[in-house]
């Protein structure tokens, strides 16, 4: 994709004010609704069937749009009346705990009470009612109540209002946001599996040591390894530096100048290409020492996600919960991140010390002792791995360009200010 600017629809592109042929409705008027319900869990003649049974634990704001498969199923008695199944093609939004998410099942599904099963009728397009439903969230949840857990019910759900161009405007609108959804779910996908032939690489390589069992082995401190390859400590890949958060007080030490990285923003990437706060010049001017270049391998060594790992894209700081490795030689970025990561459990003993709270000190973690083999090895496996970690992050990088890209559009699109005068070029550029 050379040229992501033009995912913004350009003057030619769209006209304002195209609101002439919407229509305003009421949910009543256009889809039909159903609530979910949980069997008894009492009874194990309910259970472990062959209908997937969904909760509001099986969708996250990070959900794809379609849904096939639940982390539990229900049989037949289960679910007690074929009524309360959504046929596929149902818009499922969770009406509670939390309140807003919503899915597309794209087999029959069966929902417990934390949902409202949503079917379309001819009027409205099930993909442009999930966008709708999505840029409106905060809607949803104004219309939500209760003390205990907010939660909004099918008859105020039923009686709320929406805007609707013709089903044909519905297709084109939903079928440009989704052109954007599925490219992102690809490369997903595709990272899934980038990470996956690195991670079994490592694991043959440097844990089963297969390609090297037809020669001698040696005792180390950590096991027997090949003769020849060495134990070290984790200082001797690079220097060892503990973040640091400068002082609240002084607000000028915050702006957006410097990524400043906490734990969170590690969570779930191995590229960390955003984050919730960052520093101004003078507040990492404050405590210079603590700057990170990019491709340092940062991991967690204080609480319960101590032994999280990742890895640095361009200049940045960390909080103190934080130690970092500035690696001496750029083709160990792989081998040392594989090499962390399989380290958490040892980490974390290491850190507890009959504590409640794990906590690993610098000291600590840079005499963690890993295997080190030879310069030679290693090469060999950064040049399978390197260029698959680089199209793992330049996949994370065009996502949330496109992520970035998707959400300007979604309420320009999905309200009658903006239409698109020419979408099969429009189409044509997101594809």
């Amino acid at each position: 994709m050379k040229n992501l600017d033009k995912y913004i629809p350009s003057k030619e592109d769209i006209s304002e004010n195209a609101s002439s042929d919407w229509k305003l409705y009421k949910f009543k008027e256009i889809v039909s609704v159903k609530g979910g319900q949980t069997p008894s869990t009492k009874d194990p003649d309910n259970w472990d069937g062959q209908i997937a049974w969904i909760t509001p634990k099986d969708v996250t704001s990070g959900s794809t749009i379609y849904v096939s498969e639940t982390s539990r199923y229900i049989t037949e008695k289960g679910l007690g009346s074929k009524k309360k199944l959504n046929p596929p093609g149902s818009v499922l939004l969770t009406s509670r705990a939390p309140v807003g998410e919503v899915v597309i099942n794209s087999v029959p599904m069966a929902t417990n009470q934390g949902f409202i099963g949503i079917e379309c009728s001819p009027l409205v397009f099930n993909k442009f009612l999930f966008y709708w439903l999505k840029n409106n969230k905060g809607f949803i949840n104004q219309n939500a109540s209760g003390t205990t857990f907010r939660e909004i019910s099918k008859s105020i759900f039923k009686e709320l209002d929406i805007l609707l161009p013709p089903i044909k405007k519905q297709h084109l609108v939903a079928n440009i946001l989704f052109s954007l959804d599925s490219k992102i779910e690809l490369n997903y996908q595709m990272n899934t599996s980038l990470e996956s032939l690195a991670t079994s690489l490592f694991h043959s390589w440097f844990v089963s040591f297969d390609p090297f069992k037809d020669g001698e082995f040696e005792e180390s401190e950590l096991g027997k390894i090949p003769k020849g390859w060495k134990v070290a400590s984790v200082k001797d890949f690079g220097s060892i530096i503990t973040g640091k958060t400068p002082s609240k007080e002084n607000k000028s030490f915050y702006g957006k100048d410097i990524p400043f990285i906490k734990t969170p923003d590690m969570v779930g990437n191995i590229f960390v290409t955003q984050t919730g706060d960052s520093l101004s010049v003078l507040g990492a001017e404050s405590q210079k020492k603590c700057t990170l270049p990019k491709d340092s391998i940062i991991v967690n060594c204080i609480g319960a996600r101590t032994g999280f790992v990742s890895i640095t894209t361009e200049a940045c700081q960390t909080n103190q919960q934080i130690n970092a490795i500035i690696l001496n030689n750029i083709i160990y970025r792989e081998f040392v991140y594989f090499s962390m990561r399989n380290q958490r459990k040892t980490l974390r003993a290491a850190g507890s010390g009959g504590s409640t709270m794990i906590n690993v000190n610098k000291t600590t973690f840079s005499n963690l002792k890993l295997v080190k083999p030879p310069q030679h090895v290693v090469e060999e496996f950064s040049d399978f791995s390197f260029p698959l970690f680089n199209k793992i992050k330049n996949n994370i990088q065009e996502n949330l360009l496109l992520s970035s890209h998707r959400d300007l559009l979604l309420p320009q699109l999905l309200s009658a200010k903006l239409r698109v005068n020419n979408p099969e070029k429009f189409l044509e550029e997101l594809n």
